[in-house]
């Protein structure tokens, strides 16, 4: 029985999420409700901490969230799903304050996983197009089928046009 297993590590949001819960905590922990803020605290560090990925077996895909160990997700059937691809997001942030404002833009790079009819699933994302490009390849071969490079496509096409 063999598994593919992409570990994806811990993302900014459930970083974000837990330092919230566990600045809440703190904040009752003054309060009355001491017994509150120590389990508050437990569940804030508890999602701090936690992992995020996706292990895919025997036609099936389950993407889950870990902590202490334990992987928690849903297992779907990926038997309908025949292409996978790879592209790029571009985000642009404005941050403005009394002296001035600043962009900060960043690119990253996203494996997406699509079917007929289905709901596209993202597999993984990195800031690097080479680790992507052989994550792209290593799923490829393992699930057996299609994969499409939109980034090399439209690389290909922009060079293309400048030949002319």
């Amino acid at each position: 029985m063999k598994y593919y297993k992409i570990k994806q590590g811990a993302t900014l949001k459930l970083m974000l999420l837990g330092l919230s819960i566990l600045l809440f905590s703190i904040l009752l922990f003054n309060t009355k409700f001491i017994l509150t803020s120590i389990i508050t605290f437990i569940i804030g560090l508890t999602v701090f901490i936690s992992i995020k990925g996706v292990i895919i077996k025997d036609g099936k895909l389950k993407m889950y969230f870990s902590f202490l160990g334990l992987k928690i997700g849903k297992w779907i059937s990926i038997v309908n799903y025949d292409i996978i691809s790879l592209s790029n997001i571009n985000e642009s942030t404005v941050i403005n304050t009394r002296t001035g404002s600043s962009s900060v833009n960043t690119n990253s790079y996203i494996i997406i996983l699509h079917g007929v009819n289905m709901k596209k699933i993202e597999l993984f994302e990195d800031t690097s197009y080479n680790t992507c490009k052989s994550k792209l390849k290593e799923i490829e071969v393992f699930l057996d089928i299609k994969s499409i490079d939109r980034i090399a496509i439209v690389k290909n096409k922009f060079k293309t046009k400048r030949k002319r």
